[in-house]
């Protein structure tokens, strides 16, 4: 995500959970927006092809992986 913080601006699309929003970045200026659910694929699909995709579904299981690294040891985190 460095380039998102590159120049005048820039955007992205970040998941969480169960939510999309996009992301723009002005300055030092964040505005967020959340996407309809049936705005969604189109949205994705733009993302993808722009590598927009900022991905924030893993979060709490890197935190527990990274807090029980033992117990977690064969767990994957990956995103795309």
């Amino acid at each position: 995500m460095a380039h998102f913080y590159e120049g005048y601006s820039a955007e992205t699309l970040v998941l969480y959970k169960d939510s999309a929003f996009v992301c723009v970045r002005i300055e030092d200026e964040l505005m967020y927006v959340s996407v309809h659910p049936w705005d969604l694929p189109a949205v994705k699909a733009y993302a993808r092809a722009n590598n927009l995709f900022y991905d924030m579904r893993n979060v709490e299981l890197l935190y527990l992986k990274g807090k029980n690294e033992e117990a977690m040891k064969n767990v994957v985190v990956a995103s795309f």
